[in-house]
């Protein structure tokens, strides 16, 4: 008999009043023994100045993003099908060993 892991007796239910946070970078991706942290930052521009046409800004962290390692590998399977779907659709391409847009 094969055994479950543990999320297989669960039931997925959605909570449609969960907060969504809204990220534009990935600071930093770490692992501290069996948690994966997640830095996500968003961009903050500063208001224009005159006479400078270079934007200004920061990038602030949004999220920080922890979860234990098993949960990184679905997060990677689910990550790895997605890509591939948007490979397979001309959105993405693989080069170098990086996943990039088609058109930036």
């Amino acid at each position: 008999m094969e055994k479950k892991s543990f999320n297989h007796a669960f039931t997925f239910k959605d909570n449609p009043d969960v907060r969504e946070t809204f990220a534009d970078g990935v600071h930093l991706v770490t692992v501290d023994g069996s948690t994966l942290k997640i830095d996500l930052t968003v961009s903050r521009s500063d208001p224009p100045k005159t006479g400078n046409k270079t934007p200004t800004g920061n990038n602030v962290i949004a999220v920080r993003l922890v979860m234990p390692l098993p949960a990184l590998a679905t997060l990677y399977n689910q990550l790895d099908q997605m890509v591939r779907g948007l490979e397979a659709q001309g959105l993405l391409h693989r080069g170098s060993g990086e996943v990039k847009p088609t058109v930036q």
